[in-house]
């Protein structure tokens, strides 16, 4: 079955910190979709969801805390944006957890809005990274850490 999640060229922002965290989003992501297909225990997928959601949180702090950094214009927009995902993810992974659905539907609902969200408002986020006069607490770091 091809993967709903596959990282491409497509949605490379530019920005090294960002690009690795996304990464890491989407393999979460493949590896609840491999569990599901694997047809792995109830809990093990419950606790695969709840690992992609925790990352996604931490993601999102983590690029808030760098709009900040940055003095980025679109903060606020871009905050609201993870907040209503992060709402949704809550309530797909109860969905989930009660077996009312089943996780493919909450990979689907990921795939469409980390997609469009990445290749969109994170690609803008970059691109005001890179001309920023005020830089990242840690950027000049960024390659030392993220290999």
């Amino acid at each position: 079955m091809p993967s709903l999640l596959e990282w491409s060229d497509d949605l490379v922002t530019g920005n090294e910190y960002i690009d690795s965290q996304h990464r890491m989003l989407l393999l979460l992501a493949r590896k609840l979709e491999l569990a599901y297909e694997k047809g792995v225990e109830h809990r093990v997928v419950v606790g695969l969801c709840l690992e992609l959601k925790k990352f996604t949180d931490f993601h999102f702090l983590s690029e808030e805390n760098v709009m900040r950094e940055v003095g980025y214009p679109g903060f606020e927009q871009h905050a609201k944006a993870h907040s209503h995902l992060l709402f949704e993810l809550d309530v797909w992974i109860q969905k989930v957890n009660r077996g009312t659905e089943p996780p493919t539907a909450l990979l689907r609902m990921v795939a469409s809005w980390l997609m469009g969200h990445m290749s969109g408002d994170d690609r803008r986020l970059a691109e005001y990274i890179l001309v920023s006069p005020t830089k990242a607490v840690a950027q000049g770091e960024y390659g030392l850490y993220l290999r």
